[in-house]
Parts: structure tokens; C-alpha cells; sequence
């Protein structure tokens, strides 16, 4: 028999010096990535078999090491693995421990649903980074029947005075570009207001009449 959590222990010791060995001037952020899905591996392993709290402290100190070494990044990828960081740890924390993401928040980190963090996740990362996109309009696909773009596939199933819902807009230009299109009735939709007015004051003198959703300061 495979002893799992031993194994998983020592993986986790492992990650966790080769966390500690990153220095400032030389981090190796495809490394850090690799080593925080294999740390995110490692925690639903220990989730699944109602262990996680055991080793609660051990995946801790491994994401507040590769936390304090990309405070200091400004590219758009280590800014993104910084607040990957913050989540994972907030994750594992709430399940772990049963919390809230009012506790989570508690202990420097976030989770995914608690508003707070994509306000800080947009004021924090570059502007026109994105990393954080699966894809917009004129993104470049593998289609059948010479279709090209996302636009291209999605075109036919919408009419004009379609009304759209864009949920979970963020930063991405999908709806910029559809409107450039001919779609003006779309609605975005985003859990944080901080980026919801941000994008009101920048969309507004060009799209005028473009709806902003719940959250922002134009209902």
C-alpha cells in the first residue's frame, strides 16, 4: 500500500524549500507556477482524504514564502501569480477550517467569491495586461467551415437587438467589440463595482447607453 500522506508530505517539504530558495533578483516564475499547481495538487489530495487541516501549517508557510517573493514583481504574469497566491492560500484556509471569506480575509488572503479581492486584483495588475482573458471577439480559433475568430462562431447565433447579458466581464474587450460591431444592448456584469465604474468612466463617452450591472454606480 502507497503510504499517500507521507508522500505527500515530503512533496510538500520539498516545495516548500524550493520556495524558500527563490531570491529576489533571480525568481523564476514558470517555476513558481509549476510548483503552485503542484501544491494545489497536493492540498485537494489532502481535501479529498480530510487531511488538509494536518498539513495546514506546512502549505502555509510554502504560499506566504512564494507570496513574499512576488510582492515586489511588476510583469503582468508575476502580478498574476502574486494574487494566485493569495487565493490558493485563502482557499485552503477556508477548507481546511471551515472559514468565511470575512475570516479568510482575516489572515491576508482571499478567496475567490469575496468582492474585496477582484477590487484589489484590478487595482493591482496591469491595466492592459491579459493573461486573465480565455478570449475575446476577434481571438484566433480552429474552426470548422472557415471560421476564424471567436466573433466568427458566436455571429450567427445573436441578432443585433439581441439583449446580452456579459457576466463576469472584467477587463476583457468583448463587449467593446461587439458593440463596435453593431451590438449595442449588453449588459456588463461584475462582481466588483471598482472595476464596473472604472469601466463606465472609460466606455461611456464612446459607447454611450452601454448598461452597467449590479455593483456599479449606473444601474
Amino acid at each position: 500500500m502507497v503510504n499517500l500522506f507521507g508522500a505527500v508530505g515530503s512533496r510538500l517539504a520539498a516545495m516548500w524549500l524550493s520556495m524558500l530558495s527563490f531570491t529576489a533578483a533571480s525568481q523564476h516564475l514558470a517555476q513558481i507556477r509549476r510548483s503552485l499547481a503542484e501544491l494545489e495538487a497536493s492540498a485537494q489530495e489532502l481535501f479529498e482524504a480530510g487531511r488538509l487541516a494536518d498539513h495546514l501549517p506546512a502549505l502555509g508557510q510554502a504560499l506566504e514564502a512564494a507570496e513574499r517573493h512576488l510582492t515586489a514583481e511588476t510583469s503582468a504574469e508575476g502580478q498574476e501569480l502574486f494574487f494566485m497566491v493569495r487565493v490558493l492560500r485563502g482557499t485552503i484556509h477556508q477548507q481546511a477550517a471551515g472559514l468565511d471569506d470575512l475570516a479568510v480575509e482575516d489572515l491576508n488572503a482571499f478567496t475567490l467569491s469575496n468582492p474585496r479581492f477582484w477590487d484589489e486584483y484590478y487595482a493591482g495588475v496591469s491595466g492592459n495586461g491579459q493573461f486573465d482573458w480565455y478570449g475575446t471577439w476577434d481571438t484566433e480559433i480552429l474552426w470548422p467551415h472557415g471560421r476564424t475568430t471567436l466573433g466568427s462562431v458566436i455571429r450567427p447565433w445573436l441578432r443585433r437587438e439581441d439583449s446580452i447579458l456579459m457576466l463576469g466581464c472584467g477587463r476583457s474587450d468583448m463587449s467593446e467589440q461587439m458593440y463596435r460591431e453593431g451590438f449595442k444592448n449588453i449588459t456588463n456584469a461584475d462582481i466588483s463595482a471598482t472595476l464596473l465604474d472604472s469601466l463606465r468612466q472609460r466606455l461611456a463617452p464612446e459607447m454611450p447607453g452601454m448598461p452597467l450591472g449590479p455593483g456599479s454606480s449606473q444601474s
